[in-house]
């Protein structure tokens, strides 16, 4: 904080006020913000909200305000003394009247100097940056600047003290230069008085949002080149922040070539270069992604401001790699060159863009190992994710796949305990059925089985003679009032007692079948008056029934006429097979054995 001029406190301050940083925290990585940035406050603000802060090896400024280099003898000035820059051997053979375009430095420290503890003395590439989008906003605001003479930024100090010559010294050298400055156009270009079409412009021309909305690079090289199709190179269909984020992402080379559609230099550079055949293949083989970008227009104007581009044409290759290996790769400037078509003879265009092409070959050959090697880690880095969202979404498949199953098989557990539920539920009302059928003819048998029927008057009941299987013959008088069901029940009465007197009575009577040989004999009948005494004092489970259904385990047939009785209530006086006497035989049917 100490060593900030005044000039840089302020632009701290200002930016301290409109982000709020932690000073605390953040202290020393936005002072190194603001020094990569060159102390441009509003592309620092933008890095800063974009968590765009630069690495450890950005470049040497931030040693200047923080230094821990001191374990070298001396101060750290006097390393930089020893660093030696050697141009490439073959600059010497150039021709006079190309320009040194691309050739980027061939720094060389001593080898004592460059080792893992001293990163900070590693010489790096300029940084890219992606440009401000303030241009959208500002379509049609813009205003062209005062007209006033830019002066070369060498003679900054010549032109104050200039300012303090009167005026009439100035309009003096104006006027020389409308007499003499065609005759020396270079003299004066150097004094700052006489502007080239090829300088950087003050201001874009075409501002309005119309001119910028029907702008389109594309068709404007096609119409200056005469050329469509597979002759033109793939110009990038797009915002400059689109190119730079898909080149960063995909590590792919960059080339940014800038000119003003206004100055004759353009139609030159489209022939010559953009358009040229083997400039076309270059970029194609590379895989290179070529940005073109008018300075009369806002956002190529925004472009040329943020990179610097004081001479048209301007072209830079940009890439993700670091100088020489030795430090985190960036993406960065790699090549640039100012007022491109300098060096370009029409004569001799040929060998122009042969020596162009060279050289961008030899950068491409130099630094594409850095990118097929990050490439090669970014598709091992993707392929392991690939395998692990595989790996996940197979887990994820396995544990579905276990719960279905799980929940399948409560599913089918419930079913089960639902089907044997309901076949208890069943047996349990079956056999409470049975028990009420079994009351309910106890309780027949105790009201209507006995009876005097002795003074019973002819042609009021009927005489019916039964026949069982076995031989076995009982009689029993009906009333005429009574019905075919009474008869049923009289029969099955008839088997209860017979059957109670074939087995007896345990103590446990709840087996209707008398089959429980766990319990012990109380009861032995031998008479159906015995029977008849015990239905009496019968214990009942539930209380009298009406209109119970009973399944009779047999059927009534009178042999003459044959006729099968249906237990209903029907008077006997009305079936004329048993009134005024019949015989019937009782036949077992087979209810129980189609139930099962």
């Amino acid at each position: 904080m100490d060593k900030l001029t005044d000039e840089q406190q302020i632009v701290l301050d200002q930016f301290s006020e409109i982000t709020n940083f932690d000073k605390e925290k953040e202290d020393k990585k936005v002072l190194r913000l603001l020094t990569v940035c060159n102390w441009n406050l509003e592309t620092a603000i933008a890095r800063y909200f974009d968590n765009d802060f630069p690495q450890l090896l950005d470049d040497h400024h931030f040693s200047s305000i923080y230094s821990d280099t001191q374990s070298f003898n001396g101060n750290t000035d006097s390393v930089f003394t020893n660093q030696s820059v050697a141009p490439p051997s073959n600059r010497s053979s150039s021709p006079p009247n190309v320009s040194p375009f691309f050739n980027p430095p061939d720094i060389s420290f001593q080898a004592s100097l460059v080792n893992a503890s001293d990163e900070l003395l590693v010489p790096k590439f300029q940084r890219a940056l992606p440009i401000n989008n303030k241009w959208k906003f500002q379509a049609g605001l813009l205003k062209p600047s005062s007209e006033m003479t830019k002066l070369n930024p060498l003679l900054t100090s010549l032109v104050f003290i200039l300012m303090l010559i009167p005026k009439f010294f100035l309009l003096l050298g104006y006027g020389l230069n409308r007499v003499f400055g065609d005759y020396a156009p270079h003299l004066f270009k150097f004094l700052g008085l006489r502007k080239d079409e090829d300088d950087f412009p003050s201001h874009p021309t075409h501002n309005s949002p119309d001119d910028v909305a029907q702008h389109d690079i594309r068709k404007y090289v096609a119409e200056i080149s005469g050329k469509e199709g597979e002759q033109l190179p793939p110009i990038y269909n797009g915002e400059f922040n689109s190119a730079f984020e898909e080149c960063r992402k995909n590590l792919k080379w960059f080339c940014l070539i800038l000119f003003n559609s206004e100055s004759s230099s353009a139609e030159r550079i489209i022939k010559e270069i953009i358009t040229n055949e083997r400039f076309v293949e270059f970029i194609k083989r590379n895989d290179v992604v070529l940005y073109l970008g008018d300075v009369s227009y806002p956002e190529a104007y925004e472009v040329g401001t943020s990179y610097r581009a004081y001479g048209l044409p301007y072209l830079s290759l940009i890439a993700n790699v670091s100088l020489n290996g030795l430090s985190y790769p960036e993406f960065s400037i790699v090549c640039k060159c100012q007022r491109l078509l300098d060096g370009f003879n029409p004569t001799t265009n040929n060998n122009s863009i042969s020596k162009l092409l060279k050289r961008l070959n030899r950068i491409i050959e130099k630094y594409e190992p850095q990118l097929v090697t990050q490439r090669f880690d970014k598709q091992e880095a993707e392929m392991s994710r690939i395998i692990r969202e595989q790996q996940d979404n197979a887990y994820k498949e396995s544990l579905l796949k276990d719960k279905q199953r799980q929940e399948e098989k409560v599913k089918k557990q419930l079913e089960q305990d639902l089907q044997i539920s309901k076949q208890l539920e069943k047996e349990s009302l079956l056999k409470q059925n049975k028990i009420k059928a079994k009351e309910y003819t106890i309780r027949y048998i105790n009201n209507y089985y006995i009876r005097d029927d002795a003074s019973w008057v002819k042609g009021e009941f009927t005489t019916i003679q039964f026949r069982t299987n076995d031989g076995k013959r009982f009689v029993r008088r009906f009333s005429k009032n009574e019905t075919v069901f009474d008869i049923f029940m009289f029969v099955l009465s008839k088997q209860m007692i017979n059957s109670y007197i074939n087995r007896g009575v345990y103590d446990n009577d709840s087996d209707d079948d008398g089959n429980d040989e766990e319990s012990e004999e109380v009861y032995e009948f031998v008479e159906e008056d015995d029977v008849l005494e015990y239905f009496k004092d019968y214990p009942f489970k539930y209380d009298e029934v009406e209109n119970i259904h009973l399944d009779f385990e047999f059927d009534l047939v009178s042999p003459m006429p044959r006729l099968r009785l249906v237990s209903n209530h029907d008077p006997i006086s009305e079936v004329k097979g048993i009134w005024p006497n019949g015989s019937l035989l009782i036949e077992p049917n087979d209810i129980y054995e189609e139930d099962d």
